[in-house]
């Protein structure tokens, strides 16, 4: 990002402002013009992005700002409100010389439309035609001269990614400056710009400039993926090899990245603050952030690829095909059809799920879509399925699986029907796009787009879960005199554990414990301390119960006899060393070398993991022999389906909660985990209580009273003044 231009320009600079609607071409046009040299900052007062950028064409210095891409500037959403007030120069520092209008010309009519609600305002606006090349190509011509004529502005052709044509349009824009800069303009206040007049103009200027010589390409696609009987079998095939895609692909990635983040966040400091001889208080707190750091790490190549599929699919112009098919069904919970995908990429992460609502322009669908997001069921959660499913489950394992995945599924709905008529209550608003023609995307705009938005991911949410994180590394590495500890039992977050293991009675944590006379211990504290472990990524379930239940393992050690170079001795015990290898290439060589294996088996399609139930203690093979025993002991068939029950439902791990405070703030953030947490709690212990032969209509009682009041708490919110001005478009 270069500021340096942009701080030297003066009053003496010509302001032009960029209007258009959605994907009219007007960013590309906006970065070949400026070519880097921009800035990125907020409207006065709003959330929306400004992005302006310099340019100099012979002695005259020009300031371009980029207006956010909209269909009309009837002010409800934040975009149309900024943009309305900035073409009235009603925002500080609103001032501009003239407007560049941007018109699709391969959806002339709803461009003609926003280009007379832009006039109806200000006279000093020309008009740049893109996309002719493509308009050509699906058999639209354009007579330039009679909309020229009938908008009373001038009319230019362009293709906005031909930068041969660049320095051409520098030229025009600093020929209309000159003209402009001799006239006055006229305020007009216009309060309906769906007006009857508007749409009347915009469909005879297209009757008389705009002729159709023949069936374009896109539309014999349509004809088959927009087909009554053909278009709802191609959305789910297209549904399923998106989520493939980017969950695969992405997942590819993963263990490199873990090992890599383990090798620069974890171990590097390790051997630097064991060469200092730092204190073990000081080694716990860096061994937490660096925790935090190799957790976010985790996520980057699924959100990068799943950046990277919306991106092409958008630059496609296939996007808003597969809303407009979603959008069907997708109203009966309220939502349009673009809620369809960020839904369905929860079965994979719900990280990526998050950020997929950010497509969607109100705020109201926008939220109402993260807080279903969580209940679609992730391939984090799988793992801790087949841990009791092989222990505790065994033969009913499939069926066990499939209803955790429907119970999921089920909620979500449920929830999206509840929050529509409480907390996100209101008018639905009509969904509207654009079907663009099909193109052929560049590699270097799909790769630029993905870069920002994954840059933007570590920016806006690695904050929060590198602090989270290590919060809850570091209370699981010391004791309550703050002094480090090596066992997990000792820790802070294990006497966290201990002692609230009483709010997991009424869901039967405790219960196989009590009934089983072979044990002494009848508290199952462990499981609860799991479940703070959770927090980090669900399958961490796995590990904490596995290392709580044998808290005297040892550490992995090297033989005497086996040290190599580039190996750091850590503490030499009698059987054998506790070592760190400083060696890169050691740290990252297997993963990488799993790659293709792991490549030729996301060719299966199993995006699940559901080959694993097959035998599931074979997927478990890492675990402790003996896990398998003391899972069994610990839990019976009620108490381990109330377990999953709560997991499927409760707290999202710590980059979900990142990823939603970035996109809809602290507040409805927290009343999410509330929510989730609560219902998670309430629906386990109901289950249990009901299943299983010890009922206590107290515990019952609790469990629907929280629900009842969880209701009325939403609908009593969902007034408040707070809530009402924080969903304001």
């Amino acid at each position: 990002m270069k500021k340096n231009k942009l701080s030297q320009h003066n009053e003496n600079t010509i302001k032009i402002a960029l209007a258009g609607i959605l994907n009219s071409g007007k960013s590309t046009l906006f970065n070949n013009l400026t070519k880097g040299n921009t800035m990125v900052g907020n409207f006065p007062g709003a959330t929306v992005k400004e992005h302006k950028g310099a340019f100099k064409v012979e002695d005259k210095n020009f300031e371009l700002i980029d207006l956010p891409g909209i269909y009309s500037l009837s002010p409800i959403s934040e975009e149309q409100k900024i943009t309305n007030k900035f073409i009235r120069k009603e925002v500080p520092n609103s001032s501009y010389d003239f407007v560049i209008n941007i018109i699709d010309a391969t959806n002339i009519t709803q461009s003609l439309r926003f280009t007379l609600e832009l006039l109806s305002i200000t006279k000093k606006v020309v008009v740049f035609i893109s996309k002719t090349d493509l308009a050509k190509k699906e058999g639209i011509e354009i007579d330039y001269n009679k909309i020229s004529q009938m908008l009373g502005v001038g009319v230019k052709p362009i293709v906005s990614n031909d930068k041969k044509a660049t320095n051409q349009i520098k030229q025009h824009l600093l020929s209309y400056y000159q003209k402009f800069n001799k006239q006055e303009d006229t305020k007009i206040e216009v309060t309906d710009f769906n007006s009857e007049e508007i749409y009347k103009k915009a469909d005879e200027i297209h009757k008389k400039a705009i002729k159709k010589r023949k069936t374009g390409f896109s539309d014999k696609i349509d004809r088959v993926i927009l087909n009554k009987y053909l278009s709802i079998p191609i959305f789910f095939l297209s549904m399923f090899l998106i989520f493939w895609f980017a969950i695969s692909f992405g997942g590819l990635f993963i263990e490199v990245f873990d090992k890599t983040g383990e090798y620069l966040f974890i171990n590097l400091p390790a051997v630097g603050l064991d060469i200092i001889n730092s204190p073990l208080i000081i080694n716990s707190i860096i061994a937490g952030i660096g925790k935090g750091l190799q957790t976010l790490a985790t996520f980057i190549p699924v959100l990068f690829f799943l950046f990277m599929t919306m991106a092409l699919l958008k630059a496609i112009g296939y996007m808003s095909r597969l809303a407009t098919i979603a959008d069907k069904f997708m109203r009966v919970i309220g939502l349009p059809g673009s809620a369809f995908i960020p839904l369905l990429l929860g079965f994979g992460c719900t990280v990526p799920a998050v950020y997929g609502a950010r497509t969607l322009t109100s705020k109201r669908d926008k939220y109402l879509t993260i807080f279903m997001a969580p209940f679609m069921s992730c391939g984090a959660r799988l793992p801790v399925y087949m841990l009791f499913c092989a222990y505790v489950f065994k033969e009913n394992s499939a069926l066990i699986v499939f209803a955790l995945y429907i119970v999921g599924i089920f909620m979500a709905i449920l929830t999206g029907l509840l929050l529509k008529k409480t907390l996100f209550k209101g008018q639905q608003k009509p969904f509207i796009t654009v079907l663009p023609v099909y193109i052929l995307p560049k590699i270097t705009s799909v790769l630029k787009e993905t870069g920002t938005q994954t840059k933007n991911f570590i920016k806006g949410a690695g904050k929060f879960v590198i602090v989270a994180v290590t919060l809850l590394a570091t209370l699981e590495s010391i004791d309550i005199n703050f002094k480090a500890v090596n066992d997990k039992n000792n820790s802070v977050l294990a006497d966290i554990g201990k002692n609230i293991n009483v709010i997991f009675e009424p869901m039967g944590i405790d219960n196989a414990l009590q009934a089983n006379t072979s044990i002494q211990q009848k508290n199952n504290w462990e499981a609860s301390v799991a479940l703070f472990s959770g927090l980090f990524a669900k399958e961490a379930i796995i590990a904490t119960l596995n290392s709580l239940y044998y808290s005297d393992d040892k550490p992995n050690l090297v033989a005497k006899n086996s040290i190599k170079p580039g190996h750091y001795i850590m503490n030499e015990l009698e059987e054998g060393y506790e070592c760190i290898d400083l060696n890169p290439w050691n740290a990252i060589s297997e993963s990488l070398e799993n790659i293709p294996n792991e490549f030729i088996g996301i060719l299966t399609f199993d995006l699940l993991g559901l080959n694993d139930l097959e035998d599931p203690e074979k997927a478990l093979e890492d675990v402790n022999a003996n896990f398998g025993n003391e899972i069994s002991k610990r839990f019976n068939f009620h108490s381990a389906f109330a377990y999953l029950l709560f997991i499927l439902m409760y707290f999202p791990c710590l980059v979900v909660v990142a990823a939603a405070r970035n996109e809809m703030g602290g507040f409805f953030t927290f009343i999410m985990i509330l929510y989730t947490t609560l219902l998670a709690w309430s629906i386990a212990t109901l289950y249990y209580q009901i299943a299983s032969a010890t009922f206590n209509a107290i515990y019952v009682g609790i469990a629907a009273s929280i629900l009842i009041l969880m209701y009325i708490a939403l609908r009593v919110l969902s007034n408040k003044e707070i809530v009402i001005n924080k969903l304001k478009d």
